[in-house]
């Protein structure tokens, strides 16, 4: 994931967890004035309800918005791996790569988890570099 992915699914949580904060705090305050017989007319009470439900709508927005932007960039990642495993599968004359959800056992001289990782982490730096170069 570049850097630019990550600020903004970074900022995508923490506006998330920001938004459930406020809609605990007026959770809170709710229940707090209920149970010391603060309001002094159903109207007030009502005005909080309705405050809380804005609030608990915003959350949900914010944690919806959130889990596309982790979708997104997931689904990104992995089209990113896949493209890469063709391209290495094809140099390296491979007629099968599995992942380790497959597997069972794996003799460690077929192994290639570590060049793969390795190849990904070029071609990001590499993709990192130019976009930060434009």
């Amino acid at each position: 994931m570049s850097k630019d992915k990550a600020v903004l699914l970074e900022k995508a949580s923490q506006e998330v967890e920001d938004a459930a904060l406020e809609a605990q705090k007026a959770k809170d305050n709710i229940e707090y004035k209920y149970s010391k017989n603060m309001y002094t007319s159903q109207s007030q009470f009502e005005q909080d309800q309705a405050r809380l439900q804005r609030l608990a709508s915003v959350y949900e927005t914010k944690l919806r918005a959130a889990q596309e932007l982790q979708n997104e960039y997931q689904r990104t990642f992995m089209d990113s791996v896949a493209n890469f495993l063709k391209v290495y599968q094809r140099e390296k004359q491979y007629d099968l790569i599995l992942n380790s959800s497959v597997l069972m056992q794996l003799n460690g001289k077929y192994d290639v988890t570590q060049e793969v990782a390795d190849g990904l982490n070029s071609r990001y730096r590499k993709a990192d570099g130019a976009a930060a170069q434009k």
